[in-house]
């Protein structure tokens, strides 16, 4: 048990160490968009084409809001996949940290109490805590 306790607390040191070494990352999805220009003479209105493009977008859902940019080609676009493939990478380090936690978790017994007085003082205060719950819906 122990051992795998101390395996769980290494886990989880190598994966705290793992967010420090990610560097700058930012949330975002980058497409490549073709649009068409709607000039019937135009190359683009022939049935089969793309369009004009590709324009590439990076779009993130902010507030519930979802703001776009418009990136260069080149040395822009570069960083803004570096930088989003990193964010993808902090999202899984800490689906698995929070998933070691829990284990962790899991490994350490559950406090008795000894008396009658602290299990009345414990559902005191998660009757409170539910009833706050409550009133912020």
């Amino acid at each position: 048990m122990t051992s795998n306790i101390e395996n769980l607390k290494n886990r989880r040191k190598e994966l705290l160490d793992g967010l420090t070494k990610l560097g700058e990352f930012r949330r975002g999805t980058i497409s490549e968009n073709y649009s068409k220009c709607g000039k019937p003479q135009c190359w683009c209105a022939e049935e089969g084409l793309k369009g004009h493009g590709p324009r590439y977008i990076c779009s993130v859902n902010l507030k519930g809001r979802t703001v776009s940019k418009h990136l260069q080609f080149g040395p822009e676009l570069k960083k803004y996949i570096e930088e989003t493939e990193r964010y993808k990478k902090f999202v899984s380090i800490c689906d698995e940290l929070v998933e070691v936690n829990g284990q962790l978790c899991d490994c350490y017994g559950v406090e008795e109490f000894e008396g009658e007085k602290e299990l009345e003082s414990l559902k005191k205060k998660l009757q409170k805590r539910l009833q706050k719950k409550q009133t912020k819906k």
